[in-house]
């Protein structure tokens, strides 16, 4: 799916310390097919988005909601991982509206 790519090359590119900007993604999203007119509400563009982080102990890792962006910090760079996932299970769910 052509959105999935987009998603995956927006986030996977996102250099060290770099914003994750919902504006440009829900943008490039839109970009994807003229028939995509919305990616959800203004409030929400995108129903859950999260970044998992480790602990202050580094001891376990704890998600954080990034629905209104996220600012890599001490050289982090935020990428598409699978470590957690079931076998073909794939980090990015886009549903398509009929």
């Amino acid at each position: 799916m052509r959105v999935r790519d987009t998603l995956y090359f927006y986030i996977n590119s996102l250099d060290i310390n770099e914003e994750l900007a919902l504006d440009l993604l829900v943008r490039q999203i839109q970009a994807v097919d003229g028939n995509i007119r919305s990616t959800g509400t203004i409030q929400q563009p995108i129903d859950h988005l999260y970044i998992w982080r480790y602990s202050a102990a580094e001891d376990n890792r704890v998600s954080r909601e990034a629905l209104s962006g996220y600012q890599a910090r001490n050289f982090e760079r935020i990428v598409v991982e699978y470590t957690e996932l079931p076998d073909r299970a794939d980090p990015i769910r886009v549903r398509v509206k009929k």
